[in-house]
């Protein structure tokens, strides 16, 4: 009977935890807008991390359009502004966005690639690490409320190798990958819309 009871209490006690756990809190909310804003960490390509950002739209049935994407260094100094620009918005790893086009039809995947990025000359040489590490904000919009522009980040690291370009000249050059994490980007979206 003693046990029985003791299993009642803990059993009761499991239920007022179980009741008192926010799921939204626990990263399961589904974030529904018309238009808003998603905030991505990032790390500044080198030869021994690169980093990428890729954007879904879960919507089954409508666009999302990409606004505007700014990358900020660490400074707060904004480096890439798609609206003072005249690339636009860049292009991505797929060419699902770039310039004019800004709509990510339904269920499509993107990606903004770092080294794409660098190498298209629309980012600058951060020079030291005092710039780095950079962030990018992407403002979003659909024609109406669904299921928010999703994002994260995925930090790539790379091993250093050493080539001769001539005799005596050596050069580092980013190697192999060998390791990567994917970070959620941060979603805010407008009350009301």
């Amino acid at each position: 009977m003693r046990i029985m009871k003791c299993f009642a209490i803990v059993s009761v006690s499991f239920g007022f935890l179980l009741s008192s756990i926010n799921i939204t809190q626990a990263g399961f909310e589904i974030l529904e807008a018309r238009q808003g804003t998603l905030l991505c960490g990032g790390n500044y390509t080198n030869i021994t991390q690169t980093a990428s950002w890729n954007l879904r739209n879960f919507n089954e049935d409508q666009s999302i359009y990409v606004d505007r994407v700014r990358f900020i260094d660490a400074q707060g100094t904004v480096i890439y502004d798609s609206t003072t620009n005249p690339a636009g918005i860049p292009l991505t790893n797929n060419g699902l966005l770039g310039g004019v086009d800004t709509e990510l039809e339904p269920n499509q995947t993107t990606q903004f690639r770092s080294e794409q990025l660098v190498d298209a000359g629309l980012l600058p040489d951060l020079g030291g690490q005092a710039r780095r590490p950079i962030q990018v904000i992407i403002d979003w919009s659909a024609p109406s409320r669904g299921i928010a522009l999703d994002g994260a980040l995925v930090r790539r690291a790379h091993m250093r190798d050493t080539v001769e370009i001539s005799p005596g000249v050596f050069i580092d050059v980013r190697g192999r990958e060998i390791g990567r994490h994917e970070y959620d980007c941060r979603s805010m979206v407008r009350k009301g819309k």
